[in-house]
């Protein structure tokens, strides 16, 4: 019995099919919100965050802290308490870019991160900023990310209204178990110039796939071809 070979063109077509699947990764938006302490310390719990050291993330490496009280396990500890030492400062190095890196147990999927950032005042100035900030994520622990970055006032209260501040950023949820908090350090001509990281939290999302309209096409000329090649076997 023959059995008819399909075209090779049909073949690439119905190739082209399968492989049409794609997933978003862009940055989607950022919102600063100033927060009272009070508020501070009530939002201390995102849902579900994907960052908290109890569900079992390790700190592996990070920039030298102000002193041996401020861990920088603090940064992910869900605590978002602007009460010392319950966040996490920086020794003072102006204009430096500030890090830390952490991992978490498992791969991640992360749609968004809640920043919480607090200033202290010094006479007319400001202490303890960040200038800009980006959070950072990996797969593999050696190519890395950017998953999102905000500039930021020298004086959080004169810009925003208040020396605590909510930074949200939101993106397409996207696979990692690697990350790496940067915070430019600002400078101030006054002491205390470490930045202040009060708490970071990851918040969970989930991946999906979604044909491009361009699939849709492909599978309808596929279905055509097949059907034409069976016309002619016959």
């Amino acid at each position: 019995m023959h059995i008819p070979t399909l075209p090779r063109r049909l073949s690439l077509a119905a190739a082209l099919c399968t492989a049409a699947l794609i997933s978003a990764n862009a940055h989607a938006g950022v919102t600063i919100t100033p927060l009272t302490a009070a508020q501070l310390t009530a939002n201390a719990t995102t849902p579900g965050d994907l960052f908290d050291v109890s569900t079992g993330t390790v700190v592996t490496s990070d920039s030298p802290e102000y002193n041996a009280t401020y861990s920088a396990a603090n940064a992910i500890g869900g605590t978002n308490s602007f009460i010392e030492p319950t966040n996490l400062i920086f020794t003072d190095s102006p204009m430096t870019i500030e890090f830390v890196a952490f991992k978490t147990p498992t791969p991640v999927t992360i749609a968004g991160y809640n920043l919480y950032l607090g200033q202290s005042p010094f006479g007319s100035a400001a202490t303890r900023g960040f200038g800009h900030v980006e959070l950072f994520g990996s797969i593999d622990g050696v190519t890395y990310a950017s998953l999102g970055s905000t500039a930021l006032a020298d004086n959080y209260s004169t810009a925003y209204g208040s020396y605590f501040l909510e930074i949200a950023s939101t993106f397409a949820a996207t696979t990692y178990q690697y990350f790496r908090f940067e915070g430019t350090v600002q400078e101030t001509g006054k002491p205390f110039q470490g930045g202040r990281l009060v708490e970071l939290d990851g918040i969970p999302g989930s991946v999906t796939s979604t044909p491009e309209p361009a699939a849709f096409a492909l599978f309808g000329m596929g279905a055509v071809g097949i059907a034409a090649a069976r016309r002619r076997a016959r």
